[in-house]
């Protein structure tokens, strides 16, 4: 049977089974917070992955860089942490964030500038090493201003990271 939208409908004998279907982007996750100043010891880390799940949320804490440019070691232990999730097939969730604990402006950089200039690096990163990031939450800064997520395709194209 072939419907309107083209689309061919046959009937099949459904076999029950046991087997858990590969379902990427989808499930429960397990929340993985890194300060993106300190190193990740990938041997360490995979004991804390769990069976079963395909999704994680990398929570980038870049609070110790509220004033300054991710630095070389920042941006190489985020390559690290992308690529450790990719090594073991999790999709990520990418939430990079100045604030875990409610603080909001003591934690935020004082001028936004600096914010896209941190998304601009970040960017660079997912341009140019092979990752699993399927979202990213975006650089949600606290009492200031949230940026919507539908607005940061257009702040990423601004600042060059797409």
């Amino acid at each position: 049977m072939i419907n309107r939208n083209g689309w061919d409908f046959r009937q099949a004998e459904l076999a029950e089974s046991l087997d858990e279907p590969e379902n990427p982007g989808r499930g429960w996750y397990g929340i993985y917070t890194f300060m993106v100043e300190q190193s990740i010891d990938p041997g360490e880390l995979r004991w804390s992955l769990r069976q079963g799940e395909s999704l994680a949320l990398v929570l980038l804490d870049i609070h110790a860089y509220r004033s300054k440019l991710l630095d070389e070691d920042a941006l190489g232990n985020i390559r690290n942490i992308l690529s450790f999730f990719m090594q073991y097939k999790k999709d990520v969730i990418l939430r990079p964030v100045y604030d875990r604990e409610g603080n909001g402006r003591s934690c935020e950089p004082d001028a936004f500038e600096l914010v896209l200039e941190h998304m601009r690096q970040i960017g660079e990163i997912l341009k140019s090493v092979k990752h699993s990031v399927f979202i990213f939450q975006g650089m949600l800064v606290g009492e200031r201003c949230t940026i919507p997520n539908i607005y940061l395709r257009n702040i990423f194209i601004r600042c060059g990271a797409v």
